[in-house]
């Protein structure tokens, strides 16, 4: 009985993994591609967000991109 009770914990942390890592992965076609270019924003000399750019024509935004003291870019490729 005590076997069935490990198996049945080791089975629910399983499942819980399975299900936080699917939430964790956007599957939009952005989150699949690499981004062509990268800004982050800096406010006190910390990066506090970036902005992604794909080819696909989405743009994706992380943490603080309104209020910050300078920026800088990073361009990676050029979209075909």
């Amino acid at each position: 009985m005590k076997k069935l009770a490990h198996f049945a914990f080791a089975a629910a942390v399983m499942a819980s993994a399975v299900t936080g890592a699917a939430t964790v992965f956007p599957t939009s076609a952005a989150a699949q591609e690499q981004p062509w270019a990268t800004v982050t924003y800096f406010s006190g000399g910390r990066p506090v967000g970036t902005a992604e750019w794909y080819c696909s024509g989405d743009v994706i935004y992380n943490g603080q991109t309104t209020n910050y003291d300078y920026e800088t870019y990073a361009y990676h490729f050029m979209c075909p």
